[in-house]
């Protein structure tokens, strides 16, 4: 049997206990992808990030680490069109992940910081699912941990349905994986973790 060859390796249940349902939450965090150094994947399932370690760069006598930013949407349907879907390719299945989001502002710092760079980079993105599950390593997930997410569309209507936003897709094709994952050890030390990954919006 070919190292390549995928098995179904457990049960295919519901937890009528704790019933699974849709949502993300409105806070998600948004990293360049050519600053993170590494990612570190669990040794037993490499659908789990145990690890991100950013780049760091000089800052006058400090080295400073990069860091990952935060988004917030409105609505009661934040990032409606995210998505994991299968595409079949000329070397076998593949899972194209997508991430959509609102740039909910509008001026030149925000176009140069924010859109423009949009456009034109690779990048991350950790969501908190609305679902957890009772071992709560499914809460983080993970977007764009293979060669990252990329602009698909940006798109301003004046006098859209977005009041004015930027509407975003980012999508990552090829990817091996139906679902990735951050969580290391525990729900509050994968919190943690995460925090101490981003920046401080208020500088």
């Amino acid at each position: 049997m070919s190292v390549c060859d995928k098995l179904i390796k457990r049960c295919v249940a519901v937890d009528c206990e704790n019933p699974m349902f849709a949502g993300i939450n409105k806070t998600a965090y948004i990293f360049n992808k050519d600053q993170i150094a590494s990612i570190t994947f669990d040794s037993s399932n490499s659908n789990i990030i145990t690890g991100i370690t950013m780049k760091s760069y000089t800052s006058g006598s400090d080295t400073v680490s990069y860091c990952g930013y935060t988004v917030e949407q409105l609505g009661n349907q934040p990032y409606n069109g995210t998505q994991v879907e299968m595409a079949e390719t000329n070397v076998g299945n593949r899972f194209t992940e997508t991430v959509s989001l609102l740039v909910m502002d509008h001026n030149p710092d925000v176009c140069k910081n924010v859109v423009d760079a949009l456009a034109s980079g690779r990048f991350l993105v950790i969501m908190q699912n609305d679902f957890v599950n009772a071992d709560g390593n499914n809460k983080w997930q993970v977007y764009g941990s293979g060669r990252g997410l990329q602009a698909a569309t940006i798109l301003r209507e004046a006098y859209g349905d977005n009041e004015g936003a930027y509407a975003v897709t980012l999508t990552q094709e090829g990817g091996s994986k139906s679902g990735v994952f951050f969580y290391t050890n525990s729900v509050s030390a994968t919190d943690d973790a995460i925090d101490h990954l981003l920046c401080d919006c208020a500088e």
